[in-house]
């Protein structure tokens, strides 16, 4: 996914997390990453 996708965009995606717009994005956690989102269906080796 690229951040100027639009689905990237709604959903406040960043390559690096510790660029999210902390003010728009308030519930967002330090050390959240796609990977131990509930939402991912990879394995952890997945690229």
């Amino acid at each position: 996914m690229e951040e100027k996708d639009t689905q990237a965009q709604s959903l406040g995606y960043k390559h690096d997390a510790t660029k999210v717009d902390k003010a728009k994005y308030a519930k967002y956690q330090t050390g959240r990453t796609c990977a131990n989102c509930t939402l991912y269906q990879g394995k952890p080796a997945d690229a």
